[in-house]
């Protein structure tokens, strides 16, 4: 499995390191309320259902392995995965907007798009 010192998983949990105020901080955050990932370049950001958004450094490679035996997660995009407990419909094929105090459009792309329905048994 892929290392990554700011991630530890345990349990229901993922335990993120970040500094705060120049002080190191151990969050304990549920996997039910990780909405969505979006990576960028080295960096990914976890998004929370509370409206928190840890920023880490790592691959999606790492991440992929610490989701794959969570069914939930699905990658939707080269730049995302998505927990499929907050996704609300997917418009023309192309977006998926998911649950939350408003609704958030993330793309579907075409690389994944047949993985996606697959998974998730949705009939195209």
């Amino acid at each position: 499995m892929g290392s990554n010192k700011n991630l530890k998983e345990e349990g229901p949990y993922l335990f993120v390191r970040k500094k705060v105020n120049l002080v190191t901080t151990l969050f304990r955050i549920r996997w039910d309320d990780v909405m969505y990932v979006e990576w960028v370049k080295d960096y990914y950001k976890v998004c929370c259902c509370d409206g928190m958004v840890y920023v880490l450094h790592g691959t999606i490679g790492s991440f992929l392995e610490r989701v794959s035996g969570k069914e939930n997660f699905v990658r939707c995009h080269k730049s995302y995965v998505v927990n499929m407990d907050y996704v609300k419909s997917v418009v023309d094929g192309m977006t998926l907007m998911l649950y939350n105090d408003s609704e958030l459009g993330i793309p579907l792309g075409r690389t994944y798009e047949d993985d996606f329905y697959l998974l998730t048994e949705i009939i195209k």
